[in-house]
């Protein structure tokens, strides 16, 4: 283990020994990410993988940005652990036990906009969808309670103008809406994210979510440039993704050109379990993500108890799309803290994993007691932070009694302009044909040249 050999790996440069290259390699490659991407044909691309993955400071150290992964992470836990606390058996298909997947959208959101993004287009099931409008795409957290209370529509008011109108964006579940908002992530760059509305199928939003985003890069200048600044961001379930033949069907279409969106970054929710399905039997793949090596994909998975590296996977994804205008999956590896509902008991049908998801502290409990552990922070700093986005969650549910719905369609904060309602009139529009250009035609489809001789069995 002592002898030395020449190597170039990490911050290894020059002769070290094995026991040196060794402890470097399962540093990088043994830690909280998994990287598969030696499978991909272009040397090129994965040197590129390996020189950032290998880099001592891929996984931040500092304290500074340990502290803001912490407070993105508290602020998705928060949100959960008060709907928890409100709304005990009301469904809300929380993303407990996956929180640092959000946090980390909100990391890819930030990198990409850095190299160029201006617009977001986000398609998800219903698991985490609530948390990712309230603390990604900003829907106002007094907006959601109010939809909690039921004090969100204006239902007197929507029968009294329903004569010269329709109901096309009120009424639907929690779950299902969408949202599109414009934010400042910096207080310089200033982004539009829109969160697709969605139906209990899984995953038929794909299609949709490219569609809306190849159409603003078509409507950008249809250039390469145009992609850049419009970024597709897929959130799947284990089971669906491997399980979905519409998976397939959407990254198929990658890379043709009617149909190319510049690259989509997939995120799995991975928990491990799809409805009550153990993953041994859901598909015949030894991951969930092997359907991207069809594609020559960069597949990262990683550890949803290390908020710190999941931040990681997602910057490096963000950053792949951006720069190779391809597809990359991020495997979240997860477990789902409650039912496939909160109303389910899903001791039932998984009664040995359950017994240790019950015994696990929440995501925000361990990240926190790494902090204390590692001096970055000290308990009672953290504990303050937890108190104060409390007070602000309480707030905005006291506010929720007296919220009053816009006037515009409440789900989405921009217009629909030129989308016809179903009771809007069709305009009458001439369809007749000049009687001469008719008779032209006619006489050229019924015409039979002279020396033509048809024959006849």
């Amino acid at each position: 283990m002592d002898k030395k050999f020449q190597v170039s790996v990490g911050n290894l440069h020059g002769e070290h020994t094995l026991t040196e290259i060794l402890q470097t390699l399962r540093a990088t490659y043994s830690g909280s990410i998994g990287i598969e991407y030696m499978h991909i044909g272009d040397l090129q691309k994965v040197e590129w993988i390996r020189q950032r993955v290998e880099d001592p400071n891929f996984i931040p150290s500092d304290r500074h940005k340990l502290l803001k992964v912490y407070q993105e992470l508290l602020k998705i836990d928060t949100f959960e652990q008060f709907l928890n606390t409100q709304y005990k058996t009301t469904k809300r298909f929380g993303v407990d036990g996956g929180e640092a997947a959000v946090s980390g959208l909100n990391a890819a959101i930030e990198k990409a906009a850095s190299m160029g993004m201006s617009e977001c287009v986000i398609g998800m099931p219903h698991r985490g969808r609530l948390n990712v409008l309230t603390n990604v795409v900003r829907k106002p957290l007094v907006q959601m309670f109010a939809e909690f209370k039921g004090t969100h529509y204006d239902f007197e008011k929507i029968v009294e103008t329903s004569e010269g109108d329709d109901w096309l964006f009120a009424g639907d579940v929690k779950y299902h809406l969408g949202t599109s908002q414009v934010f400042s992530l910096d207080g310089n760059t200033t982004i539009r994210a829109t969160l697709e509305a969605n139906p209990s199928h899984l995953e038929t939003v794909n299609t949709v979510t490219l569609g809306r985003a190849r159409a603003k890069q078509y409507y950008l200048g249809n250039t390469a440039e145009s992609t850049t600044r419009v970024l597709p961001i897929l959130f799947h379930g284990d089971a669906s993704f491997a399980g979905q033949g519409v998976v397939y069907e959407t990254m198929q279409l990658a890379h043709v050109q009617e149909f190319a969106v510049g690259g989509t970054i997939h995120v799995i929710i991975n928990n491990q379990v799809g409805f009550t399905t153990d993953p041994v039997d859901d598909r015949s793949t030894m991951y969930t993500s092997d359907v991207g090596k069809t594609f020559n994909l960069p597949i990262l998975h990683v550890n949803a108890d290390d908020p710190a590296a999941v931040t990681s996977a997602f910057e490096l994804a963000a950053e792949w799309r951006q720069t190779w205008a391809t597809d990359v999956i991020v495997d979240v590896i997860c477990y789902r803290r409650f039912g496939h509902n909160e109303t389910d008991a899903p001791e039932y049908t998984q009664p040995v994993l359950y017994k240790q998801i019950n015994k696990h502290p929440r995501t925000e409990a361990v990240y926190a007691a790494s902090l204390v552990e590692s001096g970055i922070a000290t308990q009672k700093e953290l504990e303050s932070m937890k108190a104060d986005l409390w007070k602000e969650h309480e707030k905005a549910f006291k506010a929720a009694d007296d919220f009053k719905p816009g006037e515009e369609a409440e789900w989405v904060a921009t217009k629909w302009e030129g989308f016809v309602r179903p009771t809007d009139k069709s305009n009458a529009h001439p369809t007749g044909v000049d009687i001469e250009l008719l008779r032209k035609i006619g006489e050229k489809l019924c015409y039979t040249p002279p020396d033509f001789k048809a024959r006849f069995p």
